[in-house]
């Protein structure tokens, strides 16, 4: 299993040549566990400095819609000036020591299906729409932030409301995120994928998030994941 993982990251090492400057995370979709219940992903970099790699392998619960931080493993590595190192290598051996520690069944090989995917320097709305062709489904989402003047330090409740037309004209609503709830240290949300699972009963929404570095006094670029379950 796991040379399978090293090939997926082989594919996407070479579609994602670019090392991000400063403290810019990569996303990675690692996959769904067997009994979709679980989606596991990946962020990884290198710090502002240049001398950490860092890696998250991150767990997110699709049933209860939370990110969990007893399955997931955040570890750092000395930079140590190898070829392409832009974090895909510890991330790779973060995963392995993952793996050790957790018995979490996912299959490295069902990523879903991207239905939405932010090309670079594309802008976007207050809604945004896409379609499953596989089944003709078209789905739009709409996101609130509050406060609504956000700046470094600010912390942000998110809202999410998804609308889904099926193939027989039948509509539903979900919703997903909460204004009570601010959610730590993130003053800004960009939606970057959406992602059906491989059952198609659940909708994971990416998020990337800018984050204020106190300690540091800079933004840092991460990822958030919601999900909601869907008929």
């Amino acid at each position: 299993m796991f040379k399978k993982v090293i090939s997926l990251f082989l594919i996407v090492f070479c579609l994602h040549t670019a090392v991000f400057a400063g403290d810019r995370a990569e996303f990675i979709n690692l996959g769904f566990s067997r009994d979709s219940k679980a989606f596991l992903f990946g962020q990884y970099g290198k710090n502002e400095s240049g001398t950490l790699l860092y890696a998250d392998v991150l767990y997110h619960d699709l049933v209860s819609g939370e990110n969990s931080s007893e399955l997931s493993l955040s570890r750092t590595y000395p930079d140590s000036q190898r070829s392409g190192n832009n974090g895909l290598s510890a991330l790779l051996m973060n995963l392995k020591e993952y793996n050790s520690m957790y018995t979490v069944d996912i299959d490295y090989t069902q990523t879903g299906t991207t239905l939405y995917f932010q090309l670079p320097g594309q802008k976007t709305g207050d809604m945004i729409s896409f379609s499953d062709y596989q089944v003709g489904t078209v789905y739009s989402v709409t996101f609130v932030m509050r406060p609504q003047v956000r700046e470094p330090g600010t912390n942000t409740a998110l809202a999410i409301t998804l609308f889904q037309t099926l193939k027989d004209g039948t509509q539903n609503r979900y919703e997903a995120g909460s204004l009570i709830k601010p959610i730590q240290d993130v003053y800004d949300f960009q939606l970057k994928q959406v992602i059906v699972s491989p059952k198609r009963d659940y909708v994971v929404l990416v998020f990337q998030t800018t984050e204020y570095d106190i300690d540091n006094n800079t933004t840092n670029i991460r990822y958030y994941v919601d999900s909601m379950k869907i008929k």
